[in-house]
């Protein structure tokens, strides 16, 4: 170290981890390993560590216009630099950008100045081919791994090195440390701790071929790799629930624990998405046009890209076609997890893409056990009836292999207060669709005299059994039955009423739940003719009225009571 002038070193110390603190003059200008320093006045005080490698980690100067000299120096176990010396007229003891000025009293003065140490530091190691950075400080880093002329670089822009591993050189005032390209060939992990940290990968000066493990600390934390142009590349990323990671072209890439994934830019092939399952889900978005998924595995993460392009797995988790309404094109399809489809403004006919979400597959299509399917509606009213959603577009002609949960060729279900019925052969004949149905009537049928067990049986539009009920299980005189919406969830609710023999006790139950809804006698107590149920919306209020009238002996009496009055649970008069 030195330059073409006088220079000289009169002070040293070691600390604890055997870096080296020098201290003494120069002047002109002087180098100290990649650092270079020019005095202000004859001579000026130079302070420089070194790495117990010996790699400069930093060269600092102080002084000013005259004669200035470091005689001794000393470092505690906090890594703070004290060193004393003379100077003459006015000198700089800030060797940053700051000032901090002492003017002589006389021709020269003695100095005691202190430098902090590194508050936070990153510790780097090489042990069996793996070069391993540890944020030791538990600060925030903001961590970039890139090539540049030539080198590999690892650099944090707050944050100094301890020191440089073997085959590596401290740089940057300890903030990097580097080696050139195809020098070390093994994998790099890096492990932050507390704060919010960032990795950025840059692929711009030239791919980087290592394999990076990424491990986040306990703030919110961020992966973002840029460059593109690569084929592949290996990561692994873990960090808490809230962060994210944003991919600008990308090869190969592998990731566990993932928070979340912002991806913009050209293709990212074979991407494997890990997440445990509890936190139970990521979010995937793309903020760019033009994401390109080839082999792709989705696990327990929710994933909203624009049209990718390639085979998609989903292992678990929540697959959304699109942030908003779109539609996913992809390769070959295959899912375990579930498929969420956004459904606004309801219209017919619905357009995918505009109107709702739409998986668009060239390939085939698998449906696993475990496969689940949401409806997400957003805006009010109800689709139109007959109109078709075609959630998966399946090319060719090869069938779709497997079903939704629950949901069987041609069931029949409700969502959002209206009757739907999935096919999995519609389309073209191998396209899963969804047609809106008309509301449809349930039957509910009650059971006559002597009945044991459930009188009343409500069956589905397609026969199936809905549910059963024993409205009145100390009586065994028969069950009249109907059904209406009475509460007007578009589902009809069960009315009751007992047979010959029994008061006129009228029972109305949820279609849905089952829960009674109300409990009322449509005639007085002490009648014992039985009584004869219906119901309809006679107002055209959208609640159905409950109409009663009277079997044996009651005489020609019919009672209306009022749908939103019976739908409240409060009392009634007909």
């Amino acid at each position: 170290m030195g330059g073409t002038g006088d220079d000289a070193g009169y002070g040293i110390a070691v600390d604890a981890l055997a870096n080296v603190y020098v201290t003494g003059y120069f002047e002109d200008t002087a180098t100290f390993g990649s650092f270079s320093l020019t005095s202000a006045g004859s001579e000026d005080i130079f302070i420089s560590k070194l790495d117990n490698n010996g790699n400069f980690v930093y060269a600092k100067q102080l002084g000013g216009t005259d004669d200035d000299v470091g005689n001794a120096i000393a470092v505690d176990g906090s890594g703070n630099v004290y060193t004393t010396g003379y100077f003459a007229d006015t000198a700089d003891f800030d060797p940053a950008t700051g000032t901090f000025n002492l003017t002589s009293i006389g021709s020269s003065d003695i100095f005691i100045s202190k430098l902090l140490g590194v508050t936070g530091t990153l510790s780097a190691s090489i042990s069996s081919g793996i070069l391993t950075v540890t944020d030791i400080g538990n600060k925030a880093n903001t961590l970039s791994i890139s090539i540049v002329g030539g080198n590999l670089v690892i650099a944090d822009t707050t944050e100094q090195f301890l020191s440089a591993p073997s085959g590596w050189t401290l740089a940057g005032d300890g903030k990097s440390i580097f080696t050139p390209v195809g020098s070390f060939t093994g994998s790099i992990i890096l492990n932050t701790s507390g704060g919010d940290d960032s990795l950025t990968v840059n692929h711009s000066g030239g791919v980087i071929a290592n394999p990076i493990t990424y491990n986040g600390g306990d703030g919110v934390d961020s992966l973002q790799i840029t460059g593109g142009g690569f084929v592949t590349g290996n990561f692994s990323y873990t960090g808490p629930a809230g962060s994210s990671v944003a991919l600008s072209g990308a090869g190969l890439l592998s990731y566990a624990d993932l928070e979340s994934l912002n991806a913009s830019g050209s293709t990212i092939s074979n991407l494997l998405l890990s997440l445990p399952t509890s936190p139970s889900a990521a979010s995937l978005s793309n903020t760019g046009p033009n994401l390109q998924l080839a082999g792709s595995t989705v696990t327990n993460t929710t994933f909203a890209p624009p049209p990718p392009a390639g085979s998609l797995t989903l292992n678990a988790g929540t697959l959304t076609p699109v942030a908003g309404v779109g539609i996913l094109s992809t390769g070959n399809y295959t899912q375990t997890g579930n498929l969420t489809i956004e459904i606004v403004n309801p219209t017919s006919p619905a357009t995918a893409g505009v109107h709702y979400d739409q998986v668009n597959v060239t390939g085939t299509v698998t449906l696993n056990p475990g496969a689940t399917l949401t409806l997400a509606f957003v805006g009010s009213g109800q689709v139109p009836v007959g109109t078709v959603y075609t959630l998966i577009a399946n090319d060719g002609t090869d069938a779709v292999v497997g079903t939704f949960a629950g949901l069987p060729q041609g069931k029949i279900f409700t969502a959002n207060g209206q009757r739907w019925q999935i096919s999995y052969t519609g389309g073209d004949g191998n396209d899963v669709t969804l047609r809106a149905l008309p509301p449809g009537n349930r039957l509910a049928v009650g059971a006559g005299t002597a009945a044991v067990g459930n009188p009343v049986v409500v069956y589905n539009p397609d026969l199936s059994v809905n549910s059963t009920a024993n409205p009145y299980p100390q009586f065994a005189g028969g069950v009249r039955v109907a059904s209406a919406d009475v509460n007007g969830d578009g589902i009809a609710d069960l009315i009751t009423a007992p047979g010959v023999g029994g008061g006129p006790h009228i029972q109305v139950f949820d279609g849905v739940s089952g829960a009674l809804l109300n409990s009322f006698f449509a005639f007085e107590d002490t009648f014992r003719g039985g009584a004869f149920v219906a119901g309809g919306d006679l107002d055209g209020d959208g609640l159905a009225e409950v109409v009663v009238s009277a079997d044996v002996g009651g005489g020609p009496r019919v009672v209306v009571f009022r749908g939103s009055a019976v739908a409240s649970g409060q009392f009634v008069n007909g």
